[in-house]
């Protein structure tokens, strides 16, 4: 039997299906992947709504609670029906700091995130030189893990290539045997999958998710050397924080 709260649902997607969506807050990441994971994904703009009209506890309850129906119906309406009947559970919290971390051929970037929320952001220019650039990067990674003891890491895969990326993967390679040696868990992951948590369409450069991430966050820091490489860390790490509040 369809109910109201069906009914309602329904119509709030009719008017939000085929519509462009791009992430501007931390809660616009949140709500594009839920409507991702409910296979909802054209729905976006309708989950944002309920953003904010709903707690990230209660959604989340809701969705965990619609995922364990065995029913045949859609996941976004058994999520529609549960939501209704949910309570917040505190599920959102306790998400350990991240270490987002960007390598390019030339610098490294790393932003410590705390939930949704950048604690410290730096970038260290490398030398032209290999084994400066790899002594240097090494050094870098270290003193940051000294200041922040960290559990876990974000990185982008490297692509198989050659030239600047195979210098490229060989200071990824340090980093993640760093990391490793300090018993981090990391988990990494090609970029396209970044460029799909932050529009729908997916967006399709790092210029335009560049974009996006200076709305959400407005540092002044952008503005540097390595301000581009810092939205690249804040991107991947804003992804995965987001990603983790479903496995609460």
């Amino acid at each position: 039997m369809t109910t109201i709260l069906d009914r309602v649902a329904i119509s709030n997607r009719a008017r939000t299906t085929y519509t462009r969506f791009e992430s501007e807050t931390p809660h616009d990441v949140f709500a594009l992947a839920l409507a991702r994971k409910l296979e909802d994904t054209a729905a976006a703009g309708h989950y944002a709504r309920l953003c904010q009209k709903h707690t990230t506890d209660q959604l989340l309850h809701a969705f965990h609670k619609s995922m364990k129906a065995q029913d045949a119906e859609p996941r976004y309406r058994r999520f529609h029906s549960c939501l209704g009947t949910v309570k917040s559970n505190g599920g959102s919290n306790g998400r350990p700091r991240l270490a987002a971390i960007r390598v390019e051929r030339r610098a490294v970037a790393i932003v410590i995130m705390h939930a949704d929320n950048p604690e410290w952001l730096r970038v260290r220019q490398l030398s032209s030189v290999h084994d400066r650039a790899m002594t240097s990067a090494a050094y870098f990674i270290s003193k940051t893990m000294d200041s922040f003891p960290i559990t876990s890491a974000a990185m982008e895969t490297i692509p198989d290539g050659y030239g600047h990326e195979y210098h490229r993967g060989q200071l990824s390679e340090l980093v993640v045997s760093l990391l490793r040696d300090r018993a981090v868990s990391i988990t990494q992951l090609r970029k396209q999958e970044v460029f799909e948590a932050f529009g729908y369409p997916p967006k399709r450069s790092r210029k335009e998710v560049r974009g996006l991430i200076e709305r959400i966050y407005p540092f002044e820091s952008f503005s540097g050397y390595g301000g581009p490489l810092l939205k690249d860390a804040l991107a991947l790490g804003l992804h995965i924080q987001t990603e983790r509040l479903f496995f609460n």
